[in-house]
């Protein structure tokens, strides 16, 4: 229950809980705002650097060392990558330790892409 470099958070108005990136433990961890003592892990082995969910409650991650960003739908055991998921590197396809995100309406992600020293923007795919 102890958090570990805890580096990002985000509110989820939906479940009143807290999610947050704990690095240090490599995972991310639900904690509820009305119980503290009421926390959960919600995705495991993953360095997680940033968080940012939608208004349909799909939860991005970006893993710095995997350099991709995840898409959790609901219910979903296994992310999907949806910015690079292309390996480490500098190409228009690729990042390099990727870290806080940001998603617009039309899902389109912006993400610190911090080793390669830009923002990289990746325009949502259909799916």
């Amino acid at each position: 229950d102890q958090l570990n470099q805890p580096n990002d958070m985000i509110v989820d108005e939906n479940s009143k809980s807290l999610i947050i990136c704990d690095l240090g433990n490599a995972r991310v961890v639900r904690r509820s705002l009305e119980n503290p003592k009421d926390t959960q892990i919600i995705i495991k082995n993953i360095s997680c650097y940033g968080l940012m969910m939608n208004e349909n409650g799909d939860l991005f991650v970006s893993d710095f060392k995997k350099h991709e960003v995840k898409r959790w739908r609901k219910g979903e055991k296994e992310g999907a990558a949806v910015a690079s998921g292309n390996g480490r590197g500098n190409k228009r396809n690729q990042l390099n330790s990727p870290g806080f995100l940001f998603i617009d309406r039309d899902e389109t992600i912006y993400v610190s892409d911090r080793d390669n020293q830009r923002v990289a923007k990746w325009i949502k795919s259909v799916d």
